[in-house]
Formats: structure tokens, sequence, C-alpha cells
């Protein structure tokens, strides 16, 4: 007796494809939002001078290193709305 083997085939939909397509687009825009917040922010810290660091009592090395470290470990995007939460408006406020 030879085994039986069963085919099986799929079929994709144009309106399968279509929805592939546009959870596709949808994620690459919100990859693209995400990475320009954390560049926005990336520029922000460098942009602040170092006297308005200094006057405010943070230090800007530490969140280069935070937003570095960040960025490897995949957690950029917290690192980021710290800094616009707690740090930001102190260095804002000597700049």
């Amino acid at each position: 007796m030879s085994p039986v083997f069963l085919q099986t085939t799929t079929t994709t939909s144009a309106a399968d494809a279509g929805v592939a397509i546009g959870v596709l687009l949808v994620a690459l825009v919100i990859g693209l939002a995400v990475l320009a917040f954390n560049i926005w922010v990336l520029l922000d810290i460098l942009r602040r001078s170092d006297q308005a660091w200094t006057s405010s009592g943070q230090n800007k090395q530490l969140w280069l290193i935070l937003w570095v470290v960040g960025l490897c470990g995949g957690f950029t995007t917290i690192v980021s709305i710290i800094y616009l939460v707690a740090i930001k408006p102190k260095v804002a406020a000597y700049s």
C-alpha cells in the first residue's frame, strides 16, 4: 500500500492581500513616527547648551548615554518620554 498524501492549497483573496498591505502600511507609518520622535528628542538633548544643563542640575552626558543604551536595548521611546516630561522643562528654563 502506498501512503496517501493530502495536498492542501491555500488561496489568498484580494481582500486578504489588501488587509495585509494596509496593516503593513499602518505599522510602517507608526514605526517612522516613533523613529522621528526619538531623533527629535536626541536633537533636543544635543542642542541645549552645557550651561543650561549645568544650571538646571542635570547631566547632559547621562541622558545621551541613556538614549544610546535605550536605542540598543529597544526602550529609547521610554527614555525619550521621561526626558520630555521630567528633564526638558528643567533644562529649558535655563536655556
